[in-house]
């Protein structure tokens, strides 16, 4: 009679508003709901069943430092403050909760289902034992306050886990803060399932989803598209539907990850900054298997990285296998990099945006005439910011059905910007320039590199870069280009384990052993550059200058008797050597021509004769500019 008793006061006591919670929060974890309830204490199990032990406090002084806390389904004990220790695990029956309202701390582990255990007005604490926590148990008529409660309870950081909502729709009326980007700071990771839709329809101005230096948003299962995801729906305004942020290194929070998100704007719908956005990143930020897509709505760009603020850095971000597209959506860039936003370029004042690295995604169907990728280091000004080390690579880009007027990837003043193994495919027709390089007043482009792997399918210019009015038009799949602002030394090598290199630069091509033709089976040596051949032969103490075979400059000597003189040369040619050499100082008819006599596959010799082709001596310290080419 009394377990029968303590029964239907529990149940009694069991409140509408948590039931009503209970029944939106979706169905029960049947793993972890006993399905017959224990009342008194049972397998040494401390129950606040109202009877065996009538409070919190009492079950918590029953279990110690060791035991188990067990709360029937439907209980909800009220009190103020209460302190669970770490080595005391807090088990839930099934929907039941605790009702606070002052600081609730819970230092030791929790067994309880997707279901609220938290319903009170005061401070939920989780200690180091309690670090992961359905973001169901929390109080909160929209998704966004569960979540908040969750990343609030979790004082030194942990997991959130908001899987338990599964196909189910949920609302953000508010900006969901993954972790704190302010001291003293903490990491949170958010697991969310893909089928579940987030969607906002009122105006919240700042992101729906944002995570914080050091912080993750963690997506799993499949996507039933197009009714899941992060979803800017009809009559909401948002900056950003999933906004990545910077790291403190001043707190040590450093990176920030998401993967496997999936974020849409309906029509209808208002994007002020970027659907999706990574801003003042320091150090190990990624996101990876993400997609951003505008199927209509007010969005200026799809995904937007760069910098904000005062003298904003963002460095070392990585995307991964990512797809971002505009659908043909008016005014809508696919990616835009740069300070400020596309609407109004600002200046990065002493700060910078660099080494951000584009891996095996693409960027597809921007709105009309508008670039797909622009690289921005205009402050708007007629002034230049420090966008430099920006990487491409295996990436994918398509224009917009009929648009012959779009641009692939639109350099404005970027350095040391490096497309390899470029994909470019068009739809219903090609665009205008996959490559243009502007010279807007004040940037100073330099550094661009380009690899294409397929181009370009139908599109008008393969490069078109305004800096020094050049255009490519056709372009072969493997076609390579590299553009440098200004004259460019030493800047490009060839290197072997022989020691053997060549340079090639804006001064000319400098070889290394020798520069050679291979063809038909044969390689044929045009000159070396490793010094001048000997000498041998001429007159007294004759001299030789030069730093190769292609021109060298002889002095045949002193004594006026010397009529010929062999060169000796450091590489052998496959055949022999040939040489030309003329007499700049005399010119009579004794010393009348210069010409080769002989010679073998490392020497060469020469004479001089007179106007009717008898061997004369040439005149003492005659000069003979030379040249030789191997054969």
């Amino acid at each position: 009679m009394r377990k029968l008793v303590a029964i239907i006061l529990v149940l009694a006591g069991a409140s509408l508003a948590f039931s009503q919670q209970t029944q939106r929060n979706g169905s029960f974890d049947k793993l972890t709901v006993r399905n017959t309830m224990t009342v008194g204490k049972w397998n040494g199990n401390c129950i606040v069943d109202g009877v065996q032990n009538t409070t919190l406090a009492a079950a918590v002084a029953c279990a110690g430092t060791s035991g188990v806390i067990e709360i029937p389904m439907f209980a909800v004990p009220s009190f103020v403050s209460a302190t669970i220790p770490a080595g005391v695990t807090l088990r839930f029956d099934g929907p039941s909760c605790l009702n606070n309202s002052g600081t609730l701390t819970i230092n030791g582990p929790i067994v309880a289902g997707n279901y609220q255990i938290f319903c009170g007005a005061g401070t939920i604490v989780l200690g180091n034992n309690a670090t992961i926590a359905s973001v169901q148990w929390f109080p909160g008529a929209t998704a966004d306050v569960q979540i908040n409660n969750c990343n609030a309870a979790l004082a030194n950081g942990g997991f959130c886990d908001a899987r338990g909502y599964g196909g189910s729709l949920q609302t953000i009326a508010a900006t969901v803060n993954i972790g704190t980007n302010t001291a003293p700071g903490k990491t949170i990771t958010l697991w969310v399932d893909r089928n579940t839709t987030y969607t906002c329809t009122t105006n919240i101005t700042t992101p729906m989803f944002k995570v914080n230096g050091g912080s993750t948003f963690m997506a799993f299962g499949m996507v039933p598209y197009p009714n899941a995801g992060i979803v800017v729906g009809n009559g909401c305004t948002t900056s950003n539907g999933l906004l990545v942020q910077g790291s403190n290194l001043g707190i040590g929070l450093v990176g920030g990850f998401a993967e496997g998100a999936f974020v849409r704007a309906l029509t209808g719908s208002t994007v002020t900054d970027g659907l999706c956005a990574a801003e003042n990143t320091l150090q190990l930020t990624k996101i990876t298997n993400t997609s951003c897509g505008v199927q209509g709505g007010t969005v200026p760009v799809a995904f937007k990285a760069g910098g904000v603020g005062s003298n904003p850095i963002s460095i070392n971000l990585q995307l991964d296998y990512d797809q971002f597209d505009c659908q043909g959506n008016a005014g809508c860039r696919p990616i835009w990099i740069g300070c400020g936003t596309p609407a109004a370029n600002a200046s990065c004042g002493t700060g910078a945006i660099t080494s951000m690295t584009f891996i095996g995604g693409l960027a597809v169907h921007a709105g009309t005439g508008l670039p797909i990728v622009t690289v921005e280091a205009s402050d708007g000004a007629g002034g230049t910011n420090l966008v430099d080390n920006i990487n491409f690579y295996g990436y994918q880009i398509e224009n917009k059905s009929g648009d012959t007027t779009q641009i692939g990837f639109l350099d404005d003043g970027a350095s040391s910007f490096h497309i390899y193994g470029l994909n470019v495919t068009s739809q219903g027709g090609g665009g205008a320039d996959v490559i243009k390089i502007t010279n807007t007043a004040g940037v100073n482009t330099d550094g661009v590199d380009v690899t294409f792997s397929l181009c370009c399918g139908g599109w008008t210019n393969a490069i078109n870069n305004l800096a020094n009015s050049r255009i490519i038009t056709t372009a072969t799949p493997r076609m390579h280009y590299i553009y440098n602002r200004g004259a460019q030394v030493n800047s490009n090598f060839w290197d072997d384990g022989n020691g053997n290199m060549l340079s090639f630069d804006s001064s000319g091509l400098t070889l290394g052993s020798g520069f050679r033709i291979a063809g038909g089976g044969v390689n044929r040596y045009l000159g070396t550059n490793n010094g001048p051949p000997t000498l041998s032969g001429f007159g007294t103490s004759p001299t030789i200058s030069g730093n190769g075979t292609y021109a060298f400059i002889v002095n045949v000597g002193t004594g006026g008797t010397a009529s010929s003189g062999t060169f000796t040369f450091a590489v052998a040619a496959n055949h022999g050597w040939s040489v030309h050499c003329d007499d700049i100082t005399t010119n009579s008819t004794a010393v009348f021509l210069t010409k080769q006599t002989g010679g073998s596959t490392t020497t060469a010799t020469i004479a001089n004769y007179s106007d009717v082709a008898v061997l004369t001596a040439w005149a003492s310290g005659d000069t003979l500019n030379c040249t030789a080419f191997g054969n």
